[in-house]
């Protein structure tokens, strides 16, 4: 909360970016800080479509896919998931490409697998094990794993399949 007050200030005083990629960075900042903190920011939908306006055209396709994550986390709690459709389908294709980074493909898969689970989707069972074994076969043993796991029991216990769900 301090932060976001704190930022909000510098932001009053300082009339522009010295670049693009500075204000993106910021306004994903932002997004995960008001997500997390202040959903009901009188600011939040302002920076929320600014950072996901600015990461469709940021090279960092890690940045990209944890943008997105926040952004279906606050528009869950807006009641909005439809929103973030589009972008699932970009995040898919990427991860659909081989040459895409193992970091990128964890990254990704979690808002892909949340997305799926809460839309219950039935794919969102092969986005997780996906996720899983990546995880595992490159040793990448970082929450993202554990936010795959969550999202393979929200959707299990979504399909009523409390056996899948316990281990």
């Amino acid at each position: 909360d301090r932060w976001i007050k704190l930022l909000e200030e510098i932001m009053a005083q300082t009339p522009g970016f010295p670049s693009k990629g500075v204000e993106t960075r910021r306004s994903v900042a932002m997004l995960c800080a008001v997500t997390m903190r202040q959903p009901h920011h009188p600011n939040a939908a302002r920076w929320a479509e600014r950072a996901i306006e600015l990461v469709r055209s940021h090279p960092d396709r890690s940045l990209r896919a944890i943008a997105i994550g926040a952004w279906i986390h606050f528009e869950v709690q807006r009641g909005d998931l439809a929103k973030v459709a589009g972008l699932i389908d970009d995040l898919r294709a990427i991860l659909r490409d081989r040459n895409a980074s193992p970091v990128f493909a964890v990254n990704a898969s979690g808002p892909v697998a949340w997305y799926e689970a809460l839309m219950a989707l039935p794919s969102y069972r092969r986005t997780v094990s996906d996720r899983l074994e990546l995880t595992r076969s490159t040793g990448m043993f970082y929450s993202s794993r554990h936010l795959a796991l969550m999202a393979g029991i929200v959707g299990a216990l979504s399909d009523g399949d409390v056996e899948a769900a316990a281990p």
